[in-house]
């Protein structure tokens, strides 16, 4: 590959800078298809656009065998909050008997993004939650699927930032006919 230079200027909020200011600062690379790449490894990558409920695209949702023998689902996505206002929605087929669950990564892999995520209705209705200010990383667990549907999965800022490339996240979401263990 080919060897290339960079140049950083790091300034703090208001601009200034100088031999007296400390920056930390976290680079993450990767390359595409590479085995350290953070999309990989069964995960896919949302697909924009998926701004809205009706825009919201739908992953894999593998089927597995848990210990004992019970078939469940995962569906494993990766996505970024690329611009300003930007939300992701994904939607997961469920049925009633079932339960769903998730589990986000962001900061605690180095994401710059503060995010939260949500289970919908089709028409909007929050059915569980969660936030960046109550866990991290984000999860929630054995959400009772109130009818058999398509469900959305919101993934969001709620303090309107910071967006771009480093704020990104990696979800599990989970069908399964019982709870699992907290």
């Amino acid at each position: 590959p080919e060897a290339i230079t960079y140049t950083l200027e790091a300034t703090d909020a208001r601009g200034n800078g100088g031999p007296n200011h400390w920056f930390v600062l976290y680079i993450r690379t990767y390359s595409e298809g590479g085995s350290n790449d953070i999309f990989s490894e069964g995960y896919e990558l949302e697909t924009e656009p998926n701004d809205t409920f009706d825009d919201a695209w739908s992953p894999l949702q593998d089927g597995l065998i848990a210990d004992d023998g019970t078939p469940y689902l995962v569906a494993r996505f990766d996505g970024v909050l690329d611009e300003e206002n930007d939300e992701d929605w994904i939607t997961i087929a469920a049925d009633s008997d079932e339960y769903l669950s998730t589990r986000c990564w962001t900061t605690d892999l180095g994401s710059l993004g503060a995010l939260s995520i949500e289970f919908t209705e089709a028409d909007g209705t929050t059915i569980a939650g969660v936030s960046y200010e109550d866990a991290d990383p984000l999860e929630t667990y054995n959400i009772p699927v109130p009818y058999d549907g398509n469900f959305g999965v919101r993934v969001f800022s709620p303090d309107a930032g910071p967006y771009g490339p480093g704020t990104w996240y990696r979800c599990l979401v989970w069908n399964t006919t019982w709870e699992i263990p907290t």
